[in-house]
């Protein structure tokens, strides 16, 4: 009987065997098998999965444009609502870590997920922009983006309007993290 390293001249091809599609590819793969499904309700709103495909799309190329990518930190800062959800699919389809700030954790926790998760990118919901500002001065996140007008940050929904809809893509490495929890 043939040993496992004997089967394969290609090392890789046997780890490619057990790569497991990341959490960005099973959700492209739900948003083309169910289309027309209904992915979110929000207030009394449906959303289809084509619908989240198309905004998810858009906040794709928003936040790659600001240099998101494999392997960077993303903390949001956000209540529940379906921008949260396009945030999570972007972010994860990009190959950066999404890690979510509870609203109603203190500021000290905030500080400190931000800095143990080693965010490059913070991203917040216009009414916690004060809460932003205070993890902006603790230091370590480079970039700060708001879903909704505040004056000293780029609104992510409005840069995210300026792009075309595109077919949805992964570029994340099944084997990296995509996400981080605090509890």
């Amino acid at each position: 009987m043939k040993g496992i390293a004997q089967l394969s001249p290609d090392a890789r091809a046997l780890d490619r065997l057990h790569d497991g599609p990341s959490f960005g590819e099973l959700t492209v793969r739900a948003i083309r098998r169910y289309a027309r499904s209904p992915a979110i309700w929000y207030r009394n709103e449906m959303i289809s999965y084509a619908d989240m495909g198309v905004r998810g799309s858009q906040v794709v190329q928003a936040l790659s444009a600001r240099g998101v990518g494999p392997d960077m930190g993303v903390c949001v800062l956000m209540s529940n609502r379906p921008e949260t959800i396009y945030l999570r699919l972007a972010v994860q389809l990009l190959g950066a870590r999404f890690t979510p700030l509870n609203p109603l954790g203190s500021s000290a926790d905030n500080r400190f997920i931000t800095g143990d998760s080693q965010a490059a990118f913070l991203i917040v919901e216009d009414r916690f922009a004060g809460e932003a500002a205070g993890i902006v001065a603790a230091g370590g996140v480079s970039c700060t983006l708001s879903v909704g007008p505040v004056d000293e940050m780029a609104d992510l929904l409005d840069l995210a309007d300026a792009y075309p809809a595109e077919a949805l893509a992964c570029r994340a490495d099944p084997a990296g993290i995509a996400g981080l929890t605090y509890t």
